[in-house]
């Protein structure tokens, strides 16, 4: 199992002012990840509510599953949920999925994770947060 880096992860997210509501693009080229292996899409400071989350992924490959979930940059502040915003779901055809998770704040600095499954996986995948930063 490897950690993969993409390139958004250390993009500064906003932080908007009086509760405004914000949006997060985090992408990674996947070559050949492996099973297992996590994707760390972009860093959400503490006091961040998660309202929305949106993946798109290309055609992966065959037998090919993701699931997103976050963890907490300390593991001290909490376990990780791998699959708290998406279950692992198909991914070998191209394809959109929408979190039906109701808003979560998060009260420590959390990472958005992809996590791949079911075989290796070679394409893009692009993940979508609608946050509201509320320190």
């Amino acid at each position: 199992m490897a950690q993969i880096e993409a390139p958004t992860m250390r993009n500064q997210v906003a932080n908007g002012t009086f509760g405004d509501a914000n949006s997060a693009h985090a992408y990674a080229d996947l070559s050949a990840a492996q099973i297992g292996d996590v994707v760390d899409l972009v860093r959400l400071p503490h006091g961040t509510r998660v309202d929305d989350v949106k993946l798109v992924h290309a055609a992966m490959g065959a037998t090919t599953t993701l699931q997103l979930g976050y963890r907490y940059e300390d593991v001290a502040n909490g376990a990780a949920v791998a699959n708290y915003f998406l279950a692992a779901a198909a991914s070998s055809s191209a394809g959109t999925r929408r979190s039906d998770k109701a808003p979560l704040e998060f009260t420590a600095p959390v990472i958005l994770t992809a996590t791949v499954a079911g075989a290796a996986a070679t394409g893009r995948i692009d993940a979508v947060v609608g946050y509201v930063y509320r320190g």
